[in-house]
């Protein structure tokens, strides 16, 4: 099977093309199966990029005499 291949690249992005941004495409059929919200931290290893999912934080029990606004 061959595989696809994916660069990274780099677009500018604000009012004035300020900031430069760098994109790597996700396989659609890979995509369609992680949730939208889901966060990633990247490392450089020997093989290549990691992308690792940031575990989602439990929600903090307040105490009873904490009110929320």
């Amino acid at each position: 099977m061959l595989e696809r291949h994916y660069r990274i690249r780099r677009s500018q992005a604000g009012s004035e093309g300020q900031q430069t941004v760098y994109r790597l495409t996700v396989p659609p059929y890979l995509a369609k199966v992680i949730p939208e919200d889901t966060e990633f931290t990247v490392e450089m290893t020997e093989e290549g990029l990691l992308y690792k999912p940031v575990p989602k934080k439990a929600k903090e029990k307040l105490p009873a005499w904490v009110k929320r606004s």
